[in-house]
């Protein structure tokens, strides 16, 4: 069993947590991390309750059905008492935090950032071109280097979904920034979530980008499928799973090729399993360390 570590939740009917919890291992998923309802109703969303107690109560309340599959709050870090919510959501028991920014730039985030980093939680981020409508026309928000600031913030563990694509490279830059500012002390700590935003014909090259790039990534890799508990679809994690394996095969092959004379030579032979299972652990390891 894999974990899909980017699950959404949206507002309407969403499976049962029996039925959900059998569509996923169906896609021989055994866990993962589920994101509250967005913060606002956005052009085309279903009109509902998007009020962020009963967002939190929701998603709180279907993961306690769903073991192994974890709660997130989805957070608007320019919302005035978004202090508040942290504090709430961390008494009543999230794993984490979830933004995708709209309507600011991370530095504009900080603060909120700052609050989740206190709490020894993680922070997930959308990066990249947002999908969607005419009213989510946000992209610069969410350009990859865009998230330099983040550096700056003792003891955040944080991520940045979908390798950034259009902007692969960038990510790339981001990948390298987080080995230079690396300090185990102040505990700052970057996570590269491999969930696609890639579409099929970028994946290959963006996947080889991050591991032979020739930093020290592998420790720090996350697997998703973007999916969401209103209708879980079982061949998105057997459609990326088997496109994968290929492609991590192809970067274990050619490692000592692409990454010469490193002494002793780097060991790839476990990057899937990592991708794909323990390291969602330790990204999560405050929340799982509390349930033990």
């Amino acid at each position: 069993m894999i974990i899909d570590t980017h699950i959404h939740m949206y507002q309407g009917p969403c499976d049962e947590p029996e039925t959900f919890l059998q569509k996923a291992a169906a896609g021989g998923v055994g866990g993962g991390t589920i994101f509250s309802i967005q913060p606002h109703q956005s052009l085309g969303s279903p009109d509902g309750d998007y009020r962020w107690e009963y967002r939190l109560e929701r998603v709180l309340e279907y993961t306690s059905r769903t073991p192994g599959f974890i709660p997130y709050l989805r957070i608007d870090p320019q919302e005035p008492n978004v202090g508040e919510q942290i504090a709430t959501a961390v008494e009543r028991g999230i794993a984490g935090f979830k933004i995708i920014l709209e309507r600011c730039y991370p530095s504009e985030g900080l603060d909120a950032c700052r609050a989740v980093a206190e709490t020894g939680l993680p922070l997930m981020f959308h990066s990249g071109l947002l999908a969607g409508g005419r009213d989510r026309l946000c992209a610069k928000f969410n350009r990859p280097i865009e998230f330099e600031c983040m550096f700056s913030i003792r003891g955040l563990r944080f991520s940045m979904a979908h390798l950034g694509w259009p902007w692969v490279d960038d990510y790339m830059a981001m990948v390298a920034k987080a080995a230079f500012t690396y300090d185990r002390e102040f505990g700052n700590r970057l996570f590269f979530d491999l969930t696609p935003g890639t579409p099929g014909i970028y994946r290959k090259p963006a996947l080889r980008k991050l591991y032979l790039t020739g930093y020290h990534v592998k420790r720090n890799v996350l697997w998703g499928t973007d999916g969401k508990v209103n209708n879980y679809n079982p061949g998105l994690p057997l459609h990326w799973q088997k496109r994968d394996s290929a492609i991590f095969d192809s970067i274990v092959r050619d490692v000592e090729e692409e990454l010469p004379g490193e002494e002793p030579p780097r060991d790839y032979s476990d990057i899937q399993k990592l991708a794909t299972e323990y390291n969602w652990r330790d990204f999560n390891s405050t929340y799982l360390s509390q349930c033990v």
